[in-house]
Formats: C-alpha cells, sequence, structure tokens
C-alpha cells in the first residue's frame, strides 16, 4: 500500500485543531506522518501542538497564508500520496484507506477526491451533503470548468510527484488557491472520485466566507490560465451532445467575465430554436452583469415560464425589483426564493438588505443552485430584521413569461 502524509495548514485553530489531529491518529490506516503548518498562531493552538510530541511534526511559519503553509507541508512530507486537512474538518476513520486503496488501483489517477457532510461547531451533522452525483471521469475538468465540484481541500488527496511538478499551491492567490490547482491537475491527469461521505466539514462563524469579491476575482484568474479553445475542448468531451456544451461554455465565458462572448452563444442558440430555463437563467444574468435590467428581468421571467421553481430566478428578479423601488414585489421575490430552495443564503441575506432599504448590498445569484447548499449558520441571519409580512404563497405573475 501506498505511503500518504497529512498536510494541515493551521493558525489561531485552539478551538478545533486537537479533534482534526485526533480523527487522523484513529484511521483505520494511520498515515506515515502527519505535517502540521502552524502559519503564526498566537492562541494556544502552539501549546497543543506540542502536547502531540512525535505523533506529528510541526512546522513554524509566520503568517504566510495557506497556500505557503500547504506547500511547505508538501516540500517536507515523504509520503507517495498527500492528504490535506484543514484544522477544523474531522475525517472519518476510513477515509485515508478508502482513498488510497483507490489510488493503488487506479494508478493513471493524480488525485482522488471525496463527499463530505456539514456539521456544526460542536461536531453535530447538519443534514446537509455535498457529493457529485454527476461526476464523470472522462470528463471532470469541463465539470471542473463549470463550478468547483469538489468540496473542500479537506476532501483530496493527490499524488505527491504530481503536486511537485506542477509547483503545488499558487502562492499569489490568497483565495481559491485550491481551484486554480484542481484545475492544473485535471488538465493534464485524470482526477478520481469516491462517492461516500469520509470527512465532516465544519460550520462555524470564523470560517463564512467574507470575502466574495477576492474569491470571484481569483476564481477568473485560475480559469484564465487556461485557453478559450481548452476549456471548450475539455466541455466537449463532458457533454457530447453540441448545445449542452455550448451552453456549458457560455456559462464559463460568464464567470470568467466575458460577457459579450458569452450573450453571442447564448443568442446563437436561441435563435437555432434552443429554449430552456438554464439558457434564459444564464442570459439574465449576462444582462444583469451589463446593467441592462429590463432585458434581465425578462430573461428571469422566460426562465420561470419554463419552469416556475427556479429559485435563483426569483431571488435575481427580487435585486432587480428593489433596485426599482418595488419593495412589495421584491418581498415576494425573495420570500418566494427562499422557500423554495432550503439553505438559501442569497435571499435571506437580501431580505435583511430591503428591510434595511439597502438595495446596495444586495447579492444576486450569478451561478445555477446546487442541489444541496451549505446549511446557514443561525447566528448569521435574523429574519425578524425583515420589514413586511412572509409571504408563503408564489405570486404568478413572477413566473408568467409576459405582463407583471
Amino acid at each position: 500500500m501506498p505511503t500518504c502524509s497529512v498536510v494541515m495548514p493551521v493558525r489561531n485553530g485552539e478551538r478545533f485543531v486537537g479533534e482534526a489531529i485526533e480523527s487522523l491518529l484513529t484511521q483505520t490506516v494511520r498515515p506515515s506522518e502527519i505535517i502540521v503548518a502552524d502559519d503564526g498562531s498566537a492562541d494556544r493552538t502552539p501549546e497543543i501542538l506540542r502536547s502531540y510530541g512525535t505523533a506529528i511534526q510541526i512546522i513554524a511559519l509566520s503568517g504566510s497564508g495557506a497556500s505557503a503553509a500547504r506547500n511547505a507541508g508538501i516540500r517536507t512530507a515523504s509520503g507517495e500520496l498527500i492528504a490535506f486537512l484543514d484544522s477544523d474538518d474531522i475525517c472519518l476513520p476510513e477515509r485515508l484507506e478508502k482513498q488510497i486503496r483507490v489510488l493503488e488501483s487506479d494508478p493513471d489517477a493524480a488525485m482522488v477526491f471525496c463527499a463530505m457532510a456539514y456539521v456544526d461547531e460542536n461536531g453535530r451533522l447538519s443534514g446537509g451533503e455535498i457529493r457529485c452525483p454527476e461526476y464523470r471521469r472522462e470528463g471532470f475538468q469541463g465539470q471542473l470548468f463549470e463550478r468547483n465540484r469538489i468540496g473542500s481541500t479537506s476532501a483530496a488527496m493527490v499524488r505527491r510527484q504530481v503536486l511537485k511538478a506542477l509547483g503545488g499551491f499558487d502562492e499569489a492567490l490568497a483565495y481559491n488557491e485550491e481551484y486554480d490547482l484542481w484545475l492544473r491537475i485535471a488538465s493534464q491527469h485524470p482526477v478520481a472520485h469516491v462517492d461516500e461521505v469520509l470527512l465532516h466539514y465544519r460550520l462555524h462563524n470564523e470560517n463564512i466566507s467574507r470575502f466574495r469579491e477576492e474569491q470571484r476575482l481569483n476564481e477568473i484568474r485560475a480559469m484564465t490560465k487556461h485557453s478559450e479553445d481548452s476549456i471548450r475542448e475539455a466541455l466537449g468531451k463532458t457533454y457530447p451532445d453540441p448545445y449542452a456544451a455550448d451552453l456549458a461554455f457560455a456559462r464559463v465565458l460568464f464567470r470568467m467575465e466575458r460577457l459579450d462572448k458569452a450573450g453571442d452563444v447564448l443568442n446563437r442558440l436561441r435563435s437555432d430554436g434552443h429554449e430552456t430555463p438554464l439558457l434564459h437563467f444564464i442570459l439574465g444574468n449576462v444582462y444583469m452583469k451589463q446593467k441592462a435590467l429590463p432585458q434581465a428581468e425578462e430573461a428571469y421571467r422566460r426562465c420561470l415560464g419554463l419552469d416556475p421553481d427556479y429559485a435563483a430566478a426569483y431571488n435575481n428578479l427580487g435585486v432587480i425589483f428593489a433596485a426599482h423601488n418595488r419593495h412589495d414585489d421584491a418581498l415576494r421575490a425573495f420570500e418566494t426564493a427562499r422557500r423554495l430552495k432550503q439553505h438559501y443564503s442569497d435571499p435571506c441575506h437580501n431580505l435583511l438588505c430591503l428591510g434595511k432599504g439597502d438595495c446596495q448590498e444586495m447579492r444576486p445569484t450569478f451561478a445555477p443552485l446546487r442541489a444541496v447548499l451549505k446549511p446557514v449558520i443561525p447566528s448569521t441571519f435574523d429574519l425578524r430584521q425583515a420589514q413586511g409580512p412572509v409571504v408563503e404563497l408564489r405570486d404568478r405573475s413572477l413566473s408568467s413569461g409576459t405582463g407583471r
């Protein structure tokens, strides 16, 4: 069986790092080494790490960031395989064994990732899971261009020689550095998948994403390392049907902020007779980004005319209504979106903004919603702050393709 090192970056992780380490020490197949890169912790983290003695190897850094911390661990590691674990997550007992066996039996695969379940800060299961039922080995690079389908760095195990050949994580990226690495790996190697929950991903106030704009920009930087031709070729392997491949290409162009090109592809598909909810949703997003709100509203209405339960279209209509001071319409749209999709945080956030009269901070949804969304931490939203009644019945006029 190949040897496996685990690399764990940590900074001020006194609350959870001990539980993360314990989850590695109780694996059915123990790692050959556990390398913890302490990135300048100012709490009790160093003391907790020292208490494990020779069970772990500590690298002391001084605030270099998660990418540099992981790269330091990669350089130190001696295992043939490297598993990653963030200091607030928990490996289930068979995680390493099952991922090692996949890579042992699949020598062409450069990495493997697993499904994961969300837990709260006390380790209690929330009921939410991130899986990738649509995973296709031969088309996974294209699926990654559409969106990051690997739920967390903690879910991944990678061959050390591949990490070293690719230079590890890009330390110039403060966010989405793992997405950049997954794209680079998938461009050269197959990626394997274990459709089984082998990781508990902990949700708590400290790991809520607060830097959406920086994450978005780094996502674009990661994708622009790849040419449009290579992206289209990858999507062709994912979707043998040319229409599906073109629609996916338009989605990726939109994510890359190449709005005119995305709009051209979508309008060509429309002129060819293709009418689907997803096409109109993406087209609405293009118009929204271009600040062409009447055209965006029409596209979202057409989306809802084809699929009256398309929650993200309701949310985005609500943002448009709020911008036009149509408070009641916005309220109904946000409430409908929230009711249709469990754990959908954008309409919850937008209801709070609506109650405060703050339209500038509202959040459109610019990607099709995942089947299962990250659970909302209860303290994150207090919908009692939102003004107006809760509307539980969908306003039929919102899903109509014509009129208001």
